[in-house]
C-alpha cells in the first residue's frame, strides 16, 4: 500500500478517508479509486488490500468469471455525447461518453455506478471499465471504444470467489508466486 489510508465504518458502510465505499459484494467493501489506487476491506477479517488501477484490470481479466447475458439496444448521439445503452442480464444499464468533459460514466437501473476506471486511450482505441454488484455477483463491463465503434464485454463472478481470487491474487503478488 503506497498511502495510509483510514477505515471507519458507520452501521454497514465503510468509508475509506471518509468517502462511502463504491460498492459491496459479500463481506468485501470496495472503495472508488483514490490517488490511482482500489482499496478493498473485509469484514470480520479487518483486510485492507490494495491495488492499483492497472493492477486491478490485470486482476479482473486473470480470475474465473462466467459471461453476463448482454444485450446491446443501440447508440445515440446526443448534445451530451455519444449514449450507449444495453441490457446486462436483467439490468439496464446506459453509458454515457461525456464529449464537453471529455469523460465516460454509466447508470445501472437510472443510478450512478461509482466505480469506473478510465477511459485510457492510446491513439484511437480507448477502453473503459465498470464494476457493480448486484444480486450477490459483482459485474465487470468492459467498453472498447476503436474508430467509432463501440464494443462491449460483460463478465460476472459471485460474491464468496470474488472474495477468494482477491485474496489469493494478493498472496501470489505479495510473495511473487508465479
Amino acid at each position: 500500500m503506497s498511502e495510509k489510508i483510514s477505515i471507519s465504518k458507520e452501521n454497514d458502510i465503510v468509508k475509506f478517508n471518509g468517502k462511502p465505499e463504491a460498492l459491496k459484494i459479500g463481506r468485501v467493501h470496495i472503495s472508488e479509486p483514490i490517488n490511482e489506487e482500489v482499496y478493498f476491506f473485509m469484514d470480520e477479517k479487518d483486510l485492507i488490500i490494495s491495488m492499483k488501477e492497472q493492477d486491478l484490470m490485470d486482476f479482473l481479466n486473470s480470475i474465473d468469471k462466467q459471461d453476463a447475458k448482454l444485450e446491446q439496444e443501440g447508440l445515440q448521439i446526443s448534445q451530451i455525447g455519444l449514449v450507449y445503452k444495453m441490457r446486462i442480464d436483467s439490468l439496464e444499464v446506459v453509458n454515457v461518453a461525456d464529449w464537453s468533459l471529455q469523460n465516460m460514466f454509466t447508470l445501472v437501473n437510472e443510478e450512478r455506478a461509482r466505480l469506473s476506471i478510465g477511459p485510457s486511450c492510446e491513439y484511437n482505441d480507448c477502453v473503459y471499465l465498470l464494476m457493480f454488484s448486484y444480486n450477490n455477483f459483482i459485474y465487470f463491463l468492459k467498453i472498447r471504444f476503436i474508430d467509432g465503434n463501440f464494443e462491449a464485454y460483460a463478465y460476472k463472478v459471485n460474491d464468496k470467489s470474488f472474495e477468494n481470487e482477491l485474496i489469493f491474487y494478493t498472496l501470489k503478488h505479495t510473495f511473487r508466486l508465479f
